[in-house]
């Protein structure tokens, strides 16, 4: 195993071993997971610098491996949407018992597909949950936070996955141009 170049492994404009590569990884995603569990919901402000960070290891990484730098957006943008997806597939599954209650108090019988259906898409009934979430302080903050774990792991699982395979380039030298 190399030494560790921090330099290498944090700061774009430098190229970085797998090794590096992985602690550089390792490192962040560490601190991001402090950051979720310190900060909560709130955590959402020190995340630029997180991604940056992803950003400058894929970059490293890629530069080491003789590739084309600009490729390092790639993962990072697949795991924006993974985590985008996350997110609102689990504050969809956090917002849904406040939505089926608000259904019951206006009658609607939960066991009835057609009914439920229906009333989904009664926009008084939006409206009142859209008026609910967002005069409920408590509840938007309980949403939010239903959202922030599924889509860090998200996040992270691509991160990884896209790992494994920038991990594993071989170093290629591109030859030099021919003179003219």
């Amino acid at each position: 195993m190399s030494s560790v170049n921090f330099a290498a492994a944090f700061l774009p404009n430098q190229r970085a071993d797998a090794d590096q590569y992985w602690i550089a990884l390792g490192l962040i995603a560490a601190v991001d997971f402090l950051r979720l569990s310190l900060l909560g919901s709130q955590a959402l402000v020190v995340w630029p610098m997180i991604a940056f960070f992803v950003l400058a290891a894929h970059i490293n990484r890629l530069r080491h491996a003789g590739r084309r730098a600009d490729l390092a957006v790639v993962p990072l943008l697949v795991a924006w949407l993974a985590k985008f997806v996350a997110a609102i597939l689990a504050m969809t599954v956090a917002v849904l018992p406040v939505y089926l209650d608000m259904m019951r108090a206006q009658g609607v019988d939960i066991n009835d597909p057609a009914a439920v259906n229906e009333a989904a898409y009664d926009p008084a009934l939006q409206q009142a949950l859209s008026d609910r979430i967002t005069s409920d302080e408590a509840l938007a903050r309980q949403i939010a936070d239903a959202g922030a774990w599924p889509s860090t792991w998200a996040f992270w699982i691509v991160i990884a996955l896209f790992a494994i395979w920038f991990a594993r380039m071989g170093r290629t030298v591109r030859p030099a141009p021919p003179p003219e």
